[in-house]
């Protein structure tokens, strides 16, 4: 009986790792920043950047629906603009980095159209329900820009 448990626990030690191991690549392992060494080099133009869209006060909300009816992958991005008097910004240039965080390799850009009343929309195709992850860059007239992170939470049906 005894050499019996000895093959047991080895074979349940290695379906074990084989498991670890196939949970560990199922989403394609660790995630590497595309061009890092030039982003470095950057570094402090971007802070710079960040400081200034910090200064113009403006903020920012982001909507998801889904685009139509079913269950399809297609879904709506509103993003609405407010600069710091609280007025909306119709005049903008907004682009929307997108990515579901099952999928952090696969990032999706997409230029958004002004609707009116601060309001700039745009369509994802592909995407599963879930949380996501953006970067928004949008720019005004002069030097008003808004550049922000955040996540926002995408329901089906």
């Amino acid at each position: 009986m005894w050499p019996g448990m000895v093959f047991v626990l080895l074979g349940l030690s290695c379906t074990l790792v084989v498991t670890t191991v196939f949970l560990a690549h199922r989403n394609g392992g660790a995630i590497i920043e595309a061009n890092y060494y030039e982003k470095g080099l950057q570094w402090d133009e971007h802070k710079a950047e960040l400081a200034k869209s910090e200064a113009t006060g403006w903020s920012h909300a982001v909507q998801i629906s889904r685009d139509g009816a079913g269950e399809g992958t297609s879904w709506d991005v509103l993003v609405r603009l407010v600069d710091a008097a609280g007025e909306t910004v119709d005049d903008a240039s907004v682009m929307l980095n997108v990515y579901h965080v099952g999928a952090p390799r696969d990032v999706r850009a997409v230029g958004l159209s002004a609707e009116g009343r601060g309001g700039y929309r745009g369509t994802l195709e592909g995407f599963a329900a879930g949380v996501w992850s953006y970067e928004i860059d949008a720019r005004g007239a002069g030097d008003a820009m808004l550049i922000a992170k955040g996540g926002a939470h995408a329901v089906g049906g």
